[in-house]
């Protein structure tokens, strides 16, 4: 079911219920905040209980309620930021689905996070090493490199093709 709320008002600063900033602490939202989105996602720690909510209306007389954010459980946490405007009237819900992460979800998630981290780790190593040596660094063959590599080929192929096919144009006019 779908509802539509409608405002009727000739001032539309007293009917504002967009939220100028939208922030959990220590947690970033999918999508990034936008005003004009209403639906985020994001995944918490199974440790988590409670999620800090930072929500600012863009109209300073505006008020901000916030409800679902504490007593997490695992799973879907539904969390409901309502705007209503200055007028006391006009009301506008952001909503943030928090999945809580169970116990064998956090081990995998900070197995994860840690072989990340060595990556990380082993490609700053990496870089220092070449740039402290004379010779060029060692590029890993992966998917990426493979595909820039069909991508360029491609590419100087297409620009010999256009030249000959100018050149032959050129001579036909001569």
């Amino acid at each position: 079911m779908y509802q539509i709320k409608v405002t009727k008002t000739d001032n539309i600063a007293s009917a504002n219920t967009n939220l100028e900033i939208l922030a959990i602490e220590n947690y970033l939202l999918n999508p990034p905040f936008d005003n004009s989105v209403t639906q985020y996602k994001l995944e918490i720690s199974k440790d988590t209980t409670n999620l800090n909510v930072f929500a600012v209306p863009e109209s300073e007389q505006g008020k901000v309620n916030i409800s679902g954010n504490e007593n997490l459980k695992e799973g879907n946490n539904n969390i409901i930021i309502t705007v209503t405007a200055p007028n006391g009237i006009t009301k506008r819900d952001y909503k943030i689905t928090a999945y809580k992460r169970n116990i064998s979800e956090e081990e995998n998630y900070n197995k994860e996070q840690e072989e990340q981290k060595e990556n990380l780790e082993e490609a700053y190593e990496m870089e220092k090493t070449s740039a402290n040596s004379e010779e060029p660094p060692i590029i890993m063959a992966n998917e990426n490199n493979k595909y820039i590599i069909v991508v360029a080929t491609i590419s100087i192929i297409a620009v010999i093709i256009i030249g000959i096919l100018l050149y032959k144009k050129y001579i036909r006019k001569r």
